[in-house]
């Protein structure tokens, strides 16, 4: 038997203990809905989207103060703001943030940065 033959034969033998390889875990997540897997990957994104595990780095690191604007922007937006009533400075924050079709995130339309739209 050759050492690769060996290695693959023993890993065979040992169980995958990897928190992901869990039963449970698969199990629950097939019994979630398209609209929960969604919700769970828009959290996923929002805890480690700033974060390259593969180099080590933070991404986006913007000063606290311009962190808390944004966040609360965001959650007003959530909540039921429409772009056409944010302030312009607020605009400009997401613009800079998000790039120039920030509203897209949130399905809005250009249009949708100056009027209530249909």
């Amino acid at each position: 038997m050759s050492q690769n033959q060996e290695k693959q034969s023993k890993k065979e033998r040992i169980p995958d203990l990897s928190l992901f390889n869990n039963s449970m875990i698969i199990n629950a997540s097939n019994a979630l809905g398209e609209a929960d897997k969604e919700r769970y990957k828009q959290l996923g994104e929002e805890m480690f989207g700033s974060i390259d595990f593969e180099e080590g780095n933070v991404l986006n690191t913007y000063p606290p103060p311009v962190r808390e604007s944004i966040l609360d922007i965001e959650q007003q937006i959530k909540d039921g703001l429409h772009p056409s009533d944010m302030e312009v400075s607020e605009k400009k924050l997401v613009e800079e943030i998000y790039g120039k079709e920030w509203y897209k995130k949130w399905g809005f339309t250009k249009e949708d940065l100056v009027e209530i739209r249909g």
